[in-house]
């Protein structure tokens, strides 16, 4: 009889204990420590000798985007040319995707608007909230006999997802041109990673 009163007396003691932990607080991370917790798992699946460097940027929604790239990619004091982008939402980082200039003379940068990236004939944006970005590039600008197009896209989870395109006249896209006329007015920041 006793051992059957022991063994309630237990079971009720786990019971409690279960119920008590079932309500116990859990501290979710800030945004700052997830950052940190990504980087680190990034830094070990890396295959470049020198790692990642990173830059924490506001813009657009406010809220922070974490820019990740290789370092051997690096140029002019932690400057890039292009980067993955993450955002913490609910509690997680999430993976929205890739922006890639082409090539050293145009660093990704930012305004209050976005992420903006360009080329020779391209010019991009990607404005970021609730860890989905949206991109809007302009392709083939300012090349006689080229038509040039406006591509609106979504990234999420590292896929690009097209949601329109759109035929400009060359007036319209060298108007709408994210990365030169944020230059030409003094709104862009160059991104300098660490």
């Amino acid at each position: 009889m006793k051992k059957v009163i022991v063994l309630i007396l237990a079971l009720a003691i786990c019971l409690c204990l279960a119920s008590c932990a079932e309500k116990a607080p859990v501290k979710e991370l800030t945004p700052e420590e997830a950052y940190e917790n990504i980087l680190a798992e990034l830094a070990k699946k890396t295959d470049d000798e020198k790692g990642i460097i990173s830059a924490q940027i506001k813009c657009g929604s406010g809220e922070a985007i974490l820019a990740v790239a290789d370092a051997s990619m690096s140029f002019g004091g932690g400057q890039s040319a292009a980067a993955a982008l993450y955002q913490y939402v609910d509690g997680e980082v999430k993976y929205i995707g890739n922006v890639a200039s082409t090539g050293s003379a145009y660093p990704l940068s930012y305004t209050d608007e976005g992420i903006i990236f360009g080329g020779n004939h391209t010019s991009g944006l990607v404005t970021v909230s609730n860890g989905v970005g949206t991109e809007y590039v302009i392709r083939e600008f300012n090349i006689d006999g080229k038509t040039p197009v406006l591509s609106v896209n979504e990234l999420s989870n590292g896929k690009v997802t097209t949601i329109s395109t759109e035929e400009l006249t060359n007036d319209e896209a060298l108007e709408k041109d994210f990365y030169g006329n944020a230059f030409a007015d003094d709104s862009a920041t160059i991104i300098y990673f660490k």
